[in-house]
């Protein structure tokens, strides 16, 4: 066979099998596209009910008296907000007013306010299971979402910033609305009053913000993340989105190469190896940020206090084959950072000491 007639075969046979390959393929049933959290949990809302924008029922006059209730305590509160913070306190000069529609409730923020930044809010406290998945900064409207493994209970924070025609817009066909404290600040709770989300909302005049709590979790749960909602920076930018200041290590024991690098939204982590694979070493480090920390191994270990270059820190000398672990925090920096490795401790104190910014 010459080399023409073989190329021809060959050809042939890698035709053959590509168009078999494609014709498997095609044959299967179409992938479903990756959507994303806030489609899903926007789908299962409308599978449960797709006529819900219909619904616009009458205001009643056993209505019309609960909204009216609820404005007169809203004023009064606020009257009483503006009273009790004193000739000291920073009352923005303006008020909130409250307007009961047929289908939902409307407040909204009149006054002048002075200008600034849009600060970062974030709950303390979320349940077992939820992480952030979503973070729309809207200008003077930040929306936070976060899930679990059942996309039905999502949970969003969202909070306004107080300016002139600032409002929020709350449905009030499907919920029973009552007054409620969050951390002695007025608000509102609405209780669904059927598959809808409990919605909380409560005003901060002094901080100058409007906030909203909103999921199909009970109230006490929505309390609870209202109660623990606290300023995590005075910037309007997510510290998530802001790239990672670099840092290295200034000095490494002899044969080591770094061999991973992992850039998270709020993490890096650096492996080195040399020529025992047991010896690897592990520098991790993370912004100082609301919520971060790390998780650190107890039962092999013994804890100590040591000090890197006056920092405060923590050893964790491994009692068995475990790797020896080192934390230190630098609090003017906003940076914590993590060395683990089986090499003996002085020297995983003498390369922490050798870490500096590039």
């Amino acid at each position: 066979m010459d080399n023409a007639t073989e190329f021809y075969h060959i050809r042939n046979a890698l035709l053959e099998a590509a168009l078999a390959d494609y014709q498997d393929a095609a044959a299967l049933p179409p992938e479903a596209p990756a959507f994303s959290p806030r489609y899903r949990r926007w789908e299962k809302t409308f599978l449960r009910d797709p006529f819900a924008s219909l619904h616009r029922g009458r205001l009643g006059r056993k209505r019309a008296l609960r909204l009216a209730l609820c404005a007169a305590i809203l004023l009064a509160v606020s009257v009483g907000t503006v009273w009790m913070a004193g000739p000291e306190a920073p009352v923005l000069p303006g008020t909130w007013s409250f307007e009961a529609h047929e289908a939902y409730d409307s407040y909204q923020f009149h006054g002048n306010v002075p200008a600034g930044e849009m600060a970062l809010w974030a709950p303390r406290f979320l349940p077992e299971g939820y992480e952030q998945t979503e973070f729309e900064n809207l200008g003077n409207l930040v929306n936070i979402f976060y899930d679990c493994n059942d996309l039905d209970l999502w949970i969003q924070l969202s909070y306004l910033k107080m300016e002139n025609g600032s409002s929020f817009h709350l449905d009030n066909e499907r919920h029973s609305v009552s007054a409620i404290s969050v951390k002695g600040l007025p608000g509102q709770l609405y209780t669904a009053l059927d598959d809808s989300t409990n919605m909380l909302t409560w005003f901060n005049r002094n901080a100058g913000y409007a906030f909203l709590v909103s999921s199909r979790l009970g109230t006490d749960t929505l309390l609870d993340i209202a109660e623990s909602v606290s300023l995590v920076c005075l910037s309007q930018e997510n510290p998530l989105e802001r790239p990672m200041d670099p840092w290295t290590l200034g000095y490494l024991p002899e044969g080591y190469t770094q061999t991973a690098y992992y850039d998270l939204p709020n993490q890096v982590d650096c492996f080195y190896n040399c020529a025992d694979q047991e010896l690897f070493l592990h520098f991790s480090y993370q912004r100082v940020l609301d919520g971060s920390g790390w998780t650190v191994d107890n039962e092999h270990n013994v804890r100590s206090e040591v000090s890197i270059h006056d920092l405060s820190g923590v050893l964790y000398t491994s009692t068995d084959t475990f790797p020896n672990m080192l934390l230190w925090h630098d609090s003017e920096e906003g940076y914590s950072f993590f060395l683990a490795s089986r090499l003996p401790t002085a020297e995983l104190v003498r390369i922490a000491e050798n870490v500096r910014r590039e």
